[in-house]
C-alpha cells in the first residue's frame, strides 16, 4: 500500500462570491469531495500539462520543451507551406472531374 505524503502547504487566493460561487458548482459537478480536491487535482492536472511535474522528473526544463515545440510548429508550417504550393498547381477539374454524358 502506498503511503500519501503529507500535505502542509496551503496556497490561498481570493475570488469573488460568483467566481466562488461559480466554482462550487464545477466542483460539486465533478463529483469532487470539496472544492479543495477539485481545485488541487485541477491544478495538479494543469502543471502535468505545461510539463512542471513531468519536465522536472525528465530532466527537460520548460525553456527545452518550448523551443521544441516552436521547432515543431516552424517544420508544420513549412509543410503545410509545400502542400499549399501544391495544391495550387492543381486544377479544380483534377480534384472534382466532371461526369460525362453517356
Amino acid at each position: 500500500m502506498a503511503v500519501a505524503k503529507r500535505r502542509d502547504r496551503p496556497v490561498v487566493f481570493r475570488m469573488t462570491e460568483e467566481e466562488y460561487e461559480a466554482l462550487r458548482a464545477v466542483s460539486a459537478n465533478s463529483g469532487a469531495r470539496n472544492v479543495s480536491d477539485f481545485v488541487r487535482s485541477t491544478v495538479l492536472a494543469s502543471m502535468a500539462t505545461w510539463g512542471a511535474t513531468s519536465g522536472a522528473a525528465s530532466g527537460v526544463s520548460r525553456s527545452e520543451s518550448l523551443t521544441e515545440m516552436s521547432r515543431t510548429l516552424a517544420g508544420l508550417k513549412d509543410v503545410v507551406g509545400r502542400v499549399a504550393e501544391k495544391m495550387e498547381q492543381i486544377s479544380p477539374e483534377d480534384l472534382f472531374p466532371r461526369e460525362t454524358k453517356k
